[in-house]
């Protein structure tokens, strides 16, 4: 038995299993950002060592965010593999950017401000018109979104 086990027609198991393992992660670190400032920071001036360490393995689980946005562009890679082979995966790539859209705008308005969900929707939008460009161009185009990042990290200040 192989460890990319199909739970549907052409879902890897694995995947899923590891999504579920980052997003456990990224729940934690929101409930920890949302319970207050001095949470994040281990408590507070007078908190114990264990609530300290505590947010220490917490804060650790950030790089969870990573794994996260490794799969956000392997599950699009394997949504386009098993597209059809004319090129039909648009319709369906629209719609679940659509409704990622949608859940981060209900998750933003109603629960955390902080919510990221939009961002990869948006995100998601503008790899789907990338990924039909030749390595040569993808180059070029990651220099001028790595500048535009900057850009904006130095405009927000992070």
């Amino acid at each position: 038995m192989s460890g990319r086990a199909a739970v549907g027609p052409g879902r890897v198991q694995d995947v899923d299993v590891l999504r579920g393992f980052a997003l456990f992660g990224i729940l934690l670190v929101n409930a920890q950002l949302m319970a207050g400032p001095y949470t994040a920071f281990g408590g507070g001036p007078h908190a114990s060592g264990a609530d300290r360490a505590a947010a220490w393995a917490v804060t650790a689980t950030t790089t969870l965010y990573q794994l996260f946005s490794f799969l956000f562009g392997y599950s699009f890679v394997l949504q386009e593999r098993s597209g059809q082979p004319g090129g039909g995966s648009a319709g369906r790539h629209l719609r679940r950017t659509a409704g990622l859209f949608g859940l981060g705008a209900l998750h933003a308005v109603l629960l955390y401000s902080g919510d990221i969900l939009m961002t990869y929707a948006v995100l998601g939008l503008v790899l789907y018109g990338l990924r039909g460009l030749s390595p040569g161009p993808r180059c070029g185009s990651r220099s001028v979104w790595w500048r535009a990042s900057r850009c904006c990290c130095w405009g927000t200040g992070c």
